[in-house]
């Protein structure tokens, strides 16, 4: 149980003590640490401008630790965005409407959630509004109306027209597992795996990448996983121009087979194409897909100019790897 009083020592600005605040969404308290850490951005940004992304991810990852201790979670599961316009777009993008061109709402959700989905539905997405009334049967409306043409369901805790409480979220979420899973309709997920320069420099590499695999295959059987692709991607090396050696990444690489090794079987672990991304141009690619444990490349803004990326699919099919765009 948290000390409403303690708490309140650590929102001084918002004078918490001398007054009632009832707003909700983006005009609540706002923690004094808060304003510190903007003006401490601006501080970084200005000495170190654009060597800064090295900071920055460093910071974000421990704001995804500090989450995920009070979530009790696992920090490759936490999102971060600078507002929730960006990270609903982020989530959005994501999702396969085309083989899944359903979204199910209610008619009392935030202006964000609300406004994105509504210009969906003007493009043919099918978006299905719940009405949020009775809130007590909410839930379990929601989870029926769920089926296996539905790629999301958008759903706040507490709503925002009248602010009740949405319970028994429970029914929503075995609903969506129940149908939801990408696997069970023919997708073939990428997993996109990799350390951050600072995680690299104190040696973290193999226990960040172990992390993120270890969660975000967890309660996949061996027949599950072998559906997967897996990439290495070093944090540090994407948009940089910045490229690990083919021996660093092909011994991330080794590391990744041997733990889906350890999730499976030796056999798995050969099926499964693990891929090397983080600036890959024409003339590194080559080079990378020789190592052993590489099986292909995957092209991020190489892609962008023809002529290149014919360059790189040509001498990744020479060596046998896989290319995915």
């Amino acid at each position: 149980m948290i000390n409403p009083e303690e708490l309140a020592k650590h929102y001084t600005r918002f004078r918490v003590t001398e007054r009632i605040l009832l707003t909700g969404h983006s005009h609540q308290a706002w923690p004094d640490v808060a304003f510190e850490a903007q003006q401490q951005a601006w501080l970084d940004t200005a000495e170190h401008v654009d060597e800064v992304w090295d900071l920055a991810f460093q910071k974000a990852n421990e704001v995804r630790r500090g989450f995920a201790r009070l979530l009790d979670d696992t920090p490759e599961r936490i999102a971060l965005a600078p507002n929730t316009h960006e990270l609903v777009v982020r989530f959005l993008s994501a999702l396969p409407l085309r083989k899944r061109p359903q979204l199910i709402t209610t008619d009392a959700e935030f202006h964000t959630i609300r406004r994105q989905l509504d210009r969906l539905a003007e493009e043919g997405v099918e978006v299905i509004k719940v009405p949020a009334m009775p809130v007590a049967t909410l839930a379990e409306r929601i989870a029926i109306t769920v089926d296996d043409r539905t790629a999301a369901v958008l759903l706040s805790a507490v709503l925002y027209t009248n602010a009740h409480i949405v319970p028994h979220l429970h029914a929503v979420q075995e609903a969506c597992e129940r149908v939801g899973a990408a696997l069970r309709h023919g997708l073939r997920p990428l997993l996109c795996v990799g350390e951050t320069a600072d995680e690299r420099r104190q040696g973290l590499t193999f226990t960040v990448v172990e992390g993120q695999l270890r969660a975000a295959w967890a309660g996949l059987n061996p027949e599950a996983i072998g559906r997967c692709c897996l990439a290495y991607e070093p944090v540090w090396a994407i948009g940089t121009g910045l490229t690990a050696t083919p021996s660093q990444a092909g011994e991330v690489h080794g590391y990744l087979r041997g733990l889906i090794s350890e999730l499976g079987s030796r056999e798995l672990a050969q099926s499964v194409r693990i891929l090397y991304g983080g600036s890959v141009k024409p003339d590194n690619a080559a080079a990378f897909t020789e190592e052993p444990d590489i099986d292909g490349v995957l092209v991020g803004g190489a892609s962008l100019e023809a002529p290149g990326f014919i360059s790189i699919a040509k001498k990744s099919a020479a060596k046998g790897g896989a290319l995915k765009e």
